[in-house]
């Protein structure tokens, strides 16, 4: 399981180090047999590739966008949900 950590691109151990104590920890998982790529933009942008199967925990307010881009090979289908959806309880 990938961490996204937000002081830097690395990705580091499940810590939050947030601005500011609004971040939420949130969960998702490509569920999918097709690469993706997830922008997550809100109080801080962050970009990862993320094979199929692997699963994401991430720091984000409830209110931020996780944009997923998924490469097919004649075009990119886009969706976007907010991470109130993506909440981990």
């Amino acid at each position: 399981m990938s961490i996204i950590n937000d002081s830097d691109n690395a990705l580091t151990p499940a810590v939050n180090i947030s601005k500011d104590g609004n971040n939420q920890l949130c969960y998702y998982r490509n569920s999918g047999n097709k690469l993706q790529q997830i922008i997550i933009d809100g109080t801080w942008k962050k970009e990862k590739l993320i094979f199929p199967g692997e699963q994401l925990l991430f720091w984000a307010h409830p209110q931020d966008q996780l944009t997923v881009k998924i490469f097919q090979s004649d075009r990119v289908l886009v969706d976007s949900i907010t991470c109130d959806r993506l909440l981990v309880h």
